[in-house]
């Protein structure tokens, strides 16, 4: 409660001083504080304001620079980002978030295959980072490029925080319809239930793998799992009682 009323302090004395024409000098402590309450409660104009103040009082911390970049990218200024990238290109050098941004200031700009290059490189850089896979799916969406997809969503669910797994199961799937690499996706989906045994979708995902290279019994194993997990999934069910008909 304190450190709230500490920060609306803050941000009172801030907007106060502002409005009379000055520029608050606070702590770089301070500064930090209000710019990430403006990002978590989505103030990104109030946001960029101070950080501008921030800016003026700490011309060479980078992370000011960096905050001013994603702020400009929230608020739908990806032109403003890249030309913030033209005078500080040692920031891409040495910062992984730096770089992150400029990729999607690429892609909302239309330069995709330069932000799809600049993420390639990033990867092999340091793989296993979600952040990348997703950006590169959400170009690769854009641009239909579904073979694409099937293997960068492989790469997003095996490293995906808890919260976004089944969303990213159900996207894999129908990117697996699209391209039919079912055989593939049956041993992928080995690995996902290896490593998320309670995962109704990836059992589910499994199953129909199996069915549609007509695996049956592999499929109504697969479809047992899923119902195992999750009792009242009537589409498990009715995949199920297809496989057994389908064997004979």
């Amino acid at each position: 409660m304190k450190y709230q009323n500490r920060l609306d302090a803050l941000f009172s004395e801030f907007t106060a001083m502002s409005q009379n024409g000055n520029v608050p000098n606070l702590e770089k402590t301070d500064y930090k504080k209000l710019i990430e309450h403006c990002f978590s409660e989505e103030k990104y104009e109030e946001g960029l304001e101070i950080n501008e103040a921030a800016i003026q009082f700490f011309p060479f911390s980078p992370e000011f620079i960096v905050n001013k970049i994603e702020l400009l990218l929230l608020i739908d200024q990806p032109y403003l980002a890249l030309n913030l990238f033209e005078s500080i290109d040692h920031l891409t050098s040495l910062s992984r978030k730096a770089q992150l941004l400029k990729a999607e200031a690429l892609n909302a700009s239309g330069n995709k295959s330069q932000a799809l290059a600049l993420l390639d490189a990033l990867d092999k850089e340091k793989k296993d980072d979600f952040s990348v896979y997703a950006l590169q799916a959400k170009i690769m969406e854009s641009l239909q490029q579904f073979d694409s997809l099937y293997q960068v969503t492989k790469n997003q669910i095996m490293t995906s925080p808890p919260e976004y797994l089944a969303n990213l199961l159900t996207k894999h799937l129908l990117f697996t319809e699209l391209t039919e690499n079912y055989m593939d996706a049956i041993e992928f989906y080995r690995k996902v239930t290896d490593k998320h045994p309670f995962s109704k979708e990836a059992w589910f995902n499994q199953g129909l793998a199996f069915k549609a290279v007509q695996t049956y019994d592999e499929a109504i194993d697969s479809f047992e799992f899923c119902i195992a997990i999750d009792n009242k999934n009537k589409y498990a069910y009715l995949e199920c009682a297809e496989c057994f008909e389908l064997k004979g």
